[in-house]
């Protein structure tokens, strides 16, 4: 199932853009090609992630608590 899917990428037209129309949840990582100004001004649906962290590193710990609590 395609909701099933998280695009993550640093990039809101190449990546965002390619998960959303794919029908996939995404992702968006600040730490690299794209930063929280362009993010917050981006006005395009297609093209605005679900979700944006800091850096991957952040992601990885947000996944490493989810666990620990479905546990």
């Amino acid at each position: 199932e395609r909701k099933r899917v998280l695009m993550i990428g640093d990039m809101l037209e190449q990546d965002i853009g390619f998960g959303t129309q794919c029908g996939f949840q995404t992702l968006l990582v600040l730490s690299g090609g794209c930063n929280m100004q362009k993010m917050l001004a981006e006005t395009d649906p297609v093209k605005i992630p679900d979700y944006y962290a800091d850096s991957m590193g952040d992601f990885i710990e947000f996944l490493k608590n989810l666990k620990k609590a479905q546990v």
